[in-house]
Protein backbone atom coordinates (compact mmCIF):
# COMPACT_ATOMS: atom_id res chain seq x y z
CA UNK A 1 0.00 0.00 0.00
CA UNK A 2 1.39 2.83 -1.31
CA UNK A 3 2.00 6.47 1.35
CA UNK A 4 -0.88 8.19 -0.75
CA UNK A 5 -3.43 4.94 0.27
CA UNK A 6 -2.34 5.06 3.51
CA UNK A 7 -2.78 8.98 3.95
CA UNK A 8 -5.85 8.83 2.66
CA UNK A 9 -6.99 5.68 4.56
CA UNK A 10 -6.95 7.69 7.52
CA UNK A 11 -8.19 10.84 6.00
CA UNK A 12 -10.85 8.38 5.84
CA UNK A 13 -11.72 7.31 9.06
CA UNK A 14 -11.27 10.74 10.69
CA UNK A 15 -14.01 11.89 8.69
CA UNK A 16 -16.28 9.19 9.94
CA UNK A 17 -14.86 9.26 13.37
CA UNK A 18 -16.10 13.38 13.57
CA UNK A 19 -19.30 12.32 11.97
CA UNK A 20 -19.91 9.75 14.15
CA UNK A 21 -19.27 11.72 17.34
CA UNK A 22 -21.83 14.57 16.19
CA UNK A 23 -24.34 12.47 15.17
CA UNK A 24 -24.52 10.58 19.00
CA UNK A 25 -24.66 13.72 20.70
CA UNK A 26 -27.83 13.57 20.98
CA UNK A 27 -27.77 10.28 22.71
CA UNK A 28 -24.94 10.76 25.25
CA UNK A 29 -25.83 11.15 28.45
CA UNK A 30 -28.26 14.53 29.99
CA UNK A 31 -24.96 15.34 32.01
CA UNK A 32 -22.18 14.72 29.23
CA UNK A 33 -23.90 16.61 26.15
CA UNK A 34 -26.10 18.83 27.56
CA UNK A 35 -26.12 22.12 29.90
CA UNK A 36 -27.84 21.97 33.15
CA UNK A 37 -29.43 24.48 35.17
CA UNK A 38 -29.52 24.57 38.91
CA UNK A 39 -31.63 26.35 41.62
CA UNK A 40 -32.62 26.08 45.02
CA UNK A 41 -31.77 25.87 48.31
CA UNK A 42 -28.44 23.46 49.82
CA UNK A 43 -30.88 20.16 49.90
CA UNK A 44 -33.72 21.34 47.77
CA UNK A 45 -32.22 21.88 44.34
CA UNK A 46 -34.17 22.30 40.53
CA UNK A 47 -32.10 21.07 37.91
CA UNK A 48 -33.14 21.76 34.11
CA UNK A 49 -31.52 20.50 31.77
CA UNK A 50 -31.51 21.59 27.82
CA UNK A 51 -34.17 20.35 25.50
CA UNK A 52 -32.54 17.83 22.60
CA UNK A 53 -33.95 20.13 20.14
CA UNK A 54 -31.30 22.95 21.19
CA UNK A 55 -27.43 23.09 19.95
CA UNK A 56 -27.18 19.05 20.08
CA UNK A 57 -30.14 18.29 18.21
CA UNK A 58 -28.61 20.81 15.42
CA UNK A 59 -25.32 19.42 15.58
CA UNK A 60 -26.70 15.65 15.36
CA UNK A 61 -28.19 16.44 12.07
CA UNK A 62 -25.29 18.02 10.75
CA UNK A 63 -23.38 14.72 11.49
CA UNK A 64 -26.19 13.11 10.05
CA UNK A 65 -25.73 14.83 6.95
CA UNK A 66 -22.02 14.52 7.15
CA UNK A 67 -22.00 11.12 8.24
CA UNK A 68 -24.59 10.40 4.54
CA UNK A 69 -22.68 12.56 2.40
CA UNK A 70 -19.03 11.18 3.41
CA UNK A 71 -20.38 7.44 2.59
CA UNK A 72 -21.32 8.63 -0.51
CA UNK A 73 -18.12 10.32 -1.01
CA UNK A 74 -16.41 7.28 0.16
CA UNK A 75 -18.15 5.06 -2.15
CA UNK A 76 -18.13 6.94 -5.35
CA UNK A 77 -14.98 9.25 -4.29
CA UNK A 78 -16.98 12.12 -5.06
CA UNK A 79 -15.22 15.42 -4.57
CA UNK A 80 -18.99 17.40 -4.39
CA UNK A 81 -20.08 15.18 -1.26
CA UNK A 82 -16.90 15.49 0.14
CA UNK A 83 -17.69 19.30 0.17
CA UNK A 84 -21.43 18.78 1.19
CA UNK A 85 -19.84 16.96 4.11
CA UNK A 86 -17.73 19.71 4.71
CA UNK A 87 -20.46 22.29 4.44
CA UNK A 88 -22.48 20.19 7.19
CA UNK A 89 -19.21 20.08 9.35
CA UNK A 90 -18.69 23.79 8.73
CA UNK A 91 -22.40 24.54 10.08
CA UNK A 92 -21.88 21.80 13.14
CA UNK A 93 -18.88 23.93 14.21
CA UNK A 94 -20.95 27.02 13.30
CA UNK A 95 -23.61 26.28 16.16
CA UNK A 96 -21.55 24.40 19.02
CA UNK A 97 -18.98 27.54 18.51
CA UNK A 98 -21.41 30.06 19.21
CA UNK A 99 -23.03 27.85 21.86
CA UNK A 100 -20.25 27.47 23.08
CA UNK A 101 -19.47 31.45 23.16
CA UNK A 102 -22.36 32.10 24.52
CA UNK A 103 -21.71 30.35 27.52
CA UNK A 104 -18.67 31.61 28.26
CA UNK A 105 -20.09 35.18 27.57
CA UNK A 106 -22.84 34.77 30.65
CA UNK A 107 -25.40 34.23 27.79
CA UNK A 108 -27.53 31.68 29.39
CA UNK A 109 -30.71 30.61 27.32
CA UNK A 110 -32.87 28.65 29.65
CA UNK A 111 -36.28 27.81 28.65
CA UNK A 112 -35.77 29.61 25.62
CA UNK A 113 -34.91 33.17 26.97
CA UNK A 114 -31.57 34.46 26.60
CA UNK A 115 -30.66 35.83 29.92
CA UNK A 116 -27.16 37.47 30.30
CA UNK A 117 -27.25 38.33 33.81
CA UNK A 118 -23.84 36.23 35.15
CA UNK A 119 -24.42 36.80 38.77
CA UNK A 120 -27.86 35.93 38.75
CA UNK A 121 -28.45 34.03 42.39
CA UNK A 122 -31.25 32.25 40.80
CA UNK A 123 -29.44 29.54 38.73
CA UNK A 124 -25.87 27.85 38.38
CA UNK A 125 -24.98 27.51 35.03
CA UNK A 126 -23.44 24.07 34.23
CA UNK A 127 -21.55 23.81 30.85
CA UNK A 128 -21.34 19.89 28.88
CA UNK A 129 -17.96 18.34 29.22
CA UNK A 130 -18.30 17.37 25.41
CA UNK A 131 -18.93 21.13 24.16
CA UNK A 132 -15.35 21.60 23.28
CA UNK A 133 -14.99 18.53 21.73
CA UNK A 134 -18.12 18.58 19.61
CA UNK A 135 -16.09 22.18 18.20
CA UNK A 136 -13.41 19.87 17.91
CA UNK A 137 -14.57 16.93 15.70
CA UNK A 138 -16.67 19.42 13.47
CA UNK A 139 -13.67 21.44 12.55
CA UNK A 140 -11.69 18.11 11.76
CA UNK A 141 -14.45 17.38 10.17
CA UNK A 142 -14.19 20.44 7.98
CA UNK A 143 -10.52 20.02 7.06
CA UNK A 144 -10.09 16.14 6.65
CA UNK A 145 -13.07 16.39 4.23
CA UNK A 146 -11.80 19.01 2.05
CA UNK A 147 -8.73 17.01 1.83
CA UNK A 148 -10.22 14.17 0.48
CA UNK A 149 -11.83 16.35 -2.02
CA UNK A 150 -8.78 17.95 -3.12
CA UNK A 151 -7.17 14.25 -2.78
CA UNK A 152 -9.99 13.20 -5.49
CA UNK A 153 -9.73 16.19 -7.41
CA UNK A 154 -6.08 15.71 -8.11
CA UNK A 155 -6.31 12.19 -9.04
CA UNK A 156 -8.59 12.95 -11.38
CA UNK A 157 -6.84 15.81 -12.86
CA UNK A 158 -3.57 13.24 -12.92
CA UNK A 159 -5.40 10.49 -14.72
CA UNK A 160 -6.57 12.84 -17.55
CA UNK A 161 -3.48 14.34 -18.30
CA UNK A 162 -1.65 10.67 -18.44
CA UNK A 163 -4.90 9.43 -20.44
CA UNK A 164 -4.96 11.99 -23.22
CA UNK A 165 -6.28 10.58 -26.63
CA UNK A 166 -3.57 9.76 -29.25
CA UNK A 167 -2.03 12.13 -31.54
CA UNK A 168 -2.50 12.57 -34.98
CA UNK A 169 0.19 11.19 -36.14
CA UNK A 170 -0.06 8.04 -34.32
CA UNK A 171 -3.81 7.30 -36.22
CA UNK A 172 -2.04 8.13 -39.32
CA UNK A 173 0.30 5.61 -39.13
CA UNK A 174 -2.95 2.97 -37.94
CA UNK A 175 -4.79 4.30 -41.07
CA UNK A 176 -1.51 3.88 -43.38
CA UNK A 177 -1.19 0.45 -42.22
CA UNK A 178 -4.50 -0.81 -43.45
Amino acid sequence: MSAIMRRELALRWIAIASALLLLLASVMPNWFARTSWTSGARHSFTTIIDSPAGYVGLVSLCGFVAFVALAVALWRRWAVAAVLAAAAFSYGAYVAGSYWLGLSRGVALLEGRADSNKNSPEYTVHWPPMLPFFVFAAVVGVLVSLALAATWLARSRSRLVTESPPSFSASKRENADL
